[in-house]
C-alpha cells in the first residue's frame, strides 16, 4: 500500500497490539502525550487492490506545523486556530460527560439528545467545580455537581435551581455573562472528536457558516477526491505516555 501522505509527523500508524489497551485520555491531574493509532488500514482502489496495515504515515504538516518543528518561536504559532483530536468517540461513553485536557486547558466534552458532542471548559462558573463530575440531564444540557447549574453546548447557563420560584431572576441570572463557561466548536472526523481552542462568537459563527475540517485530517479518508478508493474500516486506538516538561523547554517521558 502506497503512503497516504507524502510528509509524516512523528505520530505512526501501527497494525493492531491487543496488549495496548485501548482507552480515552488520561483523567485530570496528569499531562500525557498520546499517539493516535489505526488498528488497520484498507485501501481499496479502483482496479480492485487491497491491502492492509503496517504504514508509517499519518496528520500532514502545514507551514505552521513546519515552523514549530524548526524551533521556531512558539508566538508565531497559532495554536487556538487549529483543531486537535482530543478523544476516540467509540471511548466515550454518551451517557456521561468526560474530561480531559488540551494545551492546559480542562475540558468537559459531552453528548446532548441531538446526538451532537460539546466541549466547555471544565470549570463551572458558579464555584468552580469539574463540569465533568455532573451528568446528562434529559434535554441534553450538562448539569453541575455541585449547586445543579445547567449549561447547553453554546456554555449559556439554562437552569438555576436555586431561582427556580424566581423566573425573572432566573431570566437575568441567566442571560449574564458571568453564568456563561467557555465552549468551543467540536466536530467528528475519522472517529475522533475535534476541538477549536477558540471560544470567541465569531469562531462558533464561522465553524457554523463554514464547518472547515481540520487541516491535519486524513484528506484520502475524507471521501473528496483525493480518497481514490480508500476508506478507514476500523476505528483508532490510543496510547497515553506521561510527560514532563524540562527547565529548557524540551519534554521528556516521566
Amino acid at each position: 500500500m502506497r503512503s497516504l501522505l507524502s510528509k509524516p509527523l512523528q505520530t505512526n500508524v501501527f497494525p493492531s497490539r491487543r496488549s495496548w489497551p485501548s482507552r480515552p485520555l488520561a483523567s485530570r491531574g496528569t499531562t500525557p502525550r498520546t499517539t493516535w493509532y489505526l488498528d488497520t488500514i484498507t485501501a481499496t482502489r479502483s482496479g480492485g487492490l487491497t491491502a492492509a496495515g503496517g504504514t508509517a504515515t499519518t496528520l500532514t504538516q502545514t507551514p505552521e506545523i513546519s515552523s514549530a518543528i524548526a524551533g521556531e518561536p512558539s508566538s508565531t504559532f497559532p495554536w487556538t486556530a487549529h483543531w486537535y483530536p482530543v478523544a476516540i468517540v467509540d471511548d466515550l461513553d454518551p451517557r456521561q460527560p468526560h474530561a480531559t485536557h488540551l494545551l492546559g486547558i480542562s475540558l468537559a466534552l459531552w453528548r446532548d439528545k441531538e446526538g451532537a458532542w460539546h466541549a466547555v471548559e471544565d470549570k463551572c462558573p458558579h464555584r468552580l467545580a469539574p463540569l465533568s463530575e455532573g451528568r446528562i440531564e434529559a434535554d441534553g444540557t450538562l448539569h453541575c455537581a455541585y449547586h445543579g447549574w445547567q449549561f447547553n453546548g453554546l456554555g449559556s447557563c439554562t437552569h438555576i435551581p436555586q431561582l427556580r420560584s424566581d423566573p425573572k431572576a432566573m431570566k437575568t441570572a441567566c442571560a449574564s455573562r458571568r453564568s456563561c463557561v467557555r465552549a468551543f466548536p467540536v466536530q467528528v472526523v475519522h472517529g475522533l472528536l475535534w476541538v477549536l481552542l477558540d471560544s470567541s462568537q465569531s469562531a462558533h459563527e464561522q465553524f457554523a457558516k463554514d464547518p472547515a475540517l481540520p487541516k491535519t485530517a486524513l484528506k484520502e479518508l475524507l471521501g473528496g477526491p483525493e480518497a481514490e478508493g480508500y476508506i478507514q474500516s476500523t476505528q483508532w486506538y490510543a496510547r497515553d505516555v506521561p510527560m514532563r516538561r524540562e527547565a529548557d523547554g524540551h519534554c521528556s517521558l516521566s
